[in-house]
């Protein structure tokens, strides 16, 4: 099923998704759909991928969305949905990519995401998440790009993500992250993208930060750091340091 950019109106409420028991694509991106999203699409458990970005959709994820076990993508960014994320989107084991940014979305990542072990893209970024980054996060080994910027995480940044070698982009700037920047993130030897500005990260910049060599853009601004920028950083001639140019 695909009517993106349909020009589609109204809510979902009262479609009957029973006759569509087999259906395994849902496209219903940029339309002017509206209201909460509905607990019985739950009944299309064939789903593979599911898109209702740049809609109106309000209120929160219905939890009956977990038992979409073959779902591989689910894209529901640029609404106005303003719930909590819940833990039983940690059931969707066939997970591939995750996109929620540009909601409404608060309190915490949950930790039942590191259950999504296929997970190759999350995007949580501009919400008004808080709280910790959950450790288990670095569970998820096929892990490629993680964006949490812009939101209102807390604490350390966990030194679980050393195991995230397939990470290319790690974008966490705009929150209140603080502590020490691990040492553990020299050893994300894909990162490509390692953008940590605008929070509270304390003390050196790891000198293991010499080791990510397919890095391109490092961006550690406004934070409390202190003492030099270590030479091994220095030497790399393709890295681009600083804010990225609008």
């Amino acid at each position: 099923m695909n009517n993106n950019s349909f020009g589609l109106n109204g809510t979902l409420h009262k479609f009957s998704f029973s006759p569509f028991l087999n259906l395994k694509y849902v496209d219903l991106a940029m339309n002017s759909l509206f209201g909460t999203l509905p607990s019985h699409i739950a009944f299309l458990s064939k789903l593979i991928y599911l898109d209702l970005s740049t809609d109106q959709f309000s209120g929160e994820i219905p939890p009956e969305i977990g038992l979409l076990t073959n779902l591989q993508v689910m894209h529901l960014v640029e609404n106005q949905l303003n719930s909590s994320i819940l833990q039983e989107i940690g059931c969707l084991r066939s997970l591939k990519e995750l996109a929620l940014y540009s909601n409404h979305l608060h309190g915490s990542v949950p930790t039942s995401f590191g259950n999504l072990i296929n997970l190759e893209f999350i995007y949580l970024s501009n919400n008004k998440l808080s709280g910790p980054i959950p450790r288990e996060i670095g569970n998820l080994k096929s892990l490629v790009n993680l964006s949490f910027s812009s939101n209102y995480l807390s604490g350390s940044i966990p030194s679980s993500f050393g195991g995230l070698r397939n990470l290319t982009f790690l974008l966490l700037y705009e929150n209140q992250l603080s502590d020490l920047i691990p040492k553990e993130l020299g050893s994300l030897i894909s990162l490509t993208d390692l953008e940590l500005s605008q929070n509270q990260l304390l003390g050196s910049i790891p000198s293991k930060f010499g080791l990510l060599t397919n890095l391109e853009h490092l961006d550690l601004s406004d934070n409390s750091l202190t003492g030099e920028i270590p030479h091994s950083i220095c030497n790399q001639h393709s890295l681009r340091v600083g804010p990225t140019e609008e």
